[in-house]
């Protein structure tokens, strides 16, 4: 502090000796001399030199005068500056004291005010309230806020694999519900040397070891897969499995879902299903594929198909279906 009075003290004192030196020099250029004019043949008398007051009334040359303002507004600025400095350090602190009581305020609010005390799940029957819990990793007395909903969402439907959708409703101060809507099986397949059941969007379920769960289930064919782990859909080969996702949520949805048998998947281009045990429905590719098996659907109504013939139905072009019946057909 002494330091910069100082500095502010010394540039002041040299700016009042600038404005000093401007004022005396304003005076000594106006000063002005008087000539005689000698007649000739008369002999020069003594010079007469004019008395003139040195003391400045008129207006100073431009030049002085502007110089003369810079020294009074620098001069100015000068005394003004640590003022200035003092003024901008309150604000600084002031600032500062606000800020930290805010932080301090919301740090309070967040661990004290938004303390979970309530929490609870609904739509649950395969699965405890504990389970689903112990999955999401929050209990009472944690911050209401402690958790992410996306990742307590995934790690349900891992350690809990046949929950399919998860809701997370926090109601402050400190009330959770979460809510669950539980899959169930669509389809089955042999992946690893293992019986692997999936929902209608191919998400594993398990694994099975006795027949008679897959009772219901449309057997798969499927590409080569890459990973087939518990509460994650499945993957395949160079991710060629999009036509795969397609096929199974179209054929999981139609009205004849209870009545095939088998789903092969294994050629994108060659898609086929078994129905009623005697019709084999050829798809071609997965495009439109609720389309075709809506016209499967309404074909398979026609009387030709009331008695034990075996037929193909090829549903790739849909603009003309076509029936061949072959009772040698192998199905």
């Amino acid at each position: 502090m002494s330091e910069n009075n100082e500095y502010y003290a010394d540039k002041l004192r040299r700016l009042l000796e600038k404005r000093k030196t401007a004022e005396t020099a304003g005076n000594l250029d106006s000063a002005k001399k008087v000539k005689l004019h000698v007649p000739k043949g008369e002999e020069a008398e003594e010079p007469v030199r004019e008395e003139k007051d040195f003391s400045f009334d008129g207006e100073r040359p431009k030049h002085q005068t502007e110089e003369l303002k810079e020294a009074e507004a620098e001069a100015e600025t000068v005394k003004e500056a640590p003022q200035k400095e003092k003024k901008i350090r309150k604000l600084a602190v002031t600032a500062a004291l606000i800020v930290a009581i805010i932080v301090l305020g919301a740090f309070c609010i967040y661990k004290l005010f938004f303390v979970i005390h309530d929490i609870r799940v609904e739509g649950n029957t395969k699965y405890t309230s504990e389970q689903i819990l112990a999955a999401v990793g929050a209990e009472k007395g944690d911050n209401l806020y402690s958790f992410s909903s996306k990742v307590a969402a995934d790690s349900i439907r891992m350690y809990c694999p046949e929950i399919g959708a998860v809701t997370v409703k926090r109601t402050p101060p400190g009330r959770i519900v979460i809510t669950v809507v539980e899959d169930n099986a669509a389809y089955y397949a042999e992946v690893y040397g293992e019986i692997r059941t999936f929902t209608k969007d191919l998400r594993v379920l398990g694994v099975i070891t006795t027949a008679d769960k897959c009772e219901g289930l449309i057997k798969l064919k499927l590409p080569e897969v890459q990973r087939a782990v518990a509460g994650e859909q499945v993957r395949f080969i160079d991710n060629q499995g999009e036509y795969v996702f397609e096929a199974a949520k179209a054929v999981a949805e139609s009205e004849l879902y209870s009545r095939l048998g088998t789903l092969d998947l294994s050629s994108a281009h060659d898609i086929r299903l078994t129905c009623d045990g005697k019709y084999i429905l050829k798809m071609g590719s997965s495009q439109h594929a609720p389309d075709k098996l809506k016209i499967a659907a309404a074909v398979l109504k026609d009387d030709m198909f009331k008695n034990n013939n075996k037929a193909t139905i090829d549903l790739t072009n849909m603009s003309e279906t076509g029936v061949i019946i072959d009772n040698q057909l192998e199905i």
